[in-house]
């Protein structure tokens, strides 16, 4: 895994960190340990399927602003963590996720998270394609998805974009 620094701030012009993405299926008894072995780097779990998940990682990202604040660290950009619900849209059982053919849970799991977990910024779903299948059907899956992100922004569930200035060079480094 590596991760490519802009040109900018290899030269040291900018004041550049990485911004970490969680991606994978996550245990309410591992996020204290994800929270704390990636500080204050982390800044966006994907992989969001559950409530108990999103309870954790808010206890474990308020701990985390607190305990940096009291030692005078470098606290994280934000004092609150993105997060993404993960659906899944391919309907396929080795995946994890809240069924795309179950859309009142996704708004109640939205819902809850929104109203229960302050420390966290509901950013917009996530989803992965069928792992076998040609385009058009890995097309219907974020087609899919994206008419229940546009329900949840109707409903006022989603928070707003993060102002991010383009001249800081951010993006984002995967590797699949």
């Amino acid at each position: 895994t590596s991760i490519a620094v802009p040109p900018a701030a290899q030269s040291g012009v900018l004041d550049w960190r990485p911004a970490l993405h969680f991606i994978g299926h996550l245990q309410s008894n591992k996020v204290a340990a994800l929270v704390q072995g990636t500080w204050p780097f982390l800044s966006c779990v994907e992989t969001v399927d559950r409530l108990k998940i999103a309870t954790a990682l808010n206890a474990a990202w308020g701990t985390a602003v607190v305990a940096a604040a009291d030692a005078r660290m470098d606290a994280a950009p934000v004092d609150s963590l993105d997060v993404l619900v993960q659906v899944n849209s391919s309907r396929e059982s080795s995946k994890s996720g809240v069924g795309i053919d179950e859309p009142d849970a996704v708004i109640a799991l939205c819902t809850a998270i929104r109203e229960s977990c302050p420390r966290l910024a509901l950013r917009g779903l996530m989803t992965m394609s069928a792992a076998q299948g040609d385009a058009d059907s890995a097309r219907r899956c974020f087609e899919r998805v994206a008419e229940l992100g546009s329900r949840l922004q109707r409903l006022g569930l989603l928070a707003a974009p993060r102002e991010v200035p383009t001249q800081r060079g951010e993006f984002e480094a995967r590797k699949d």
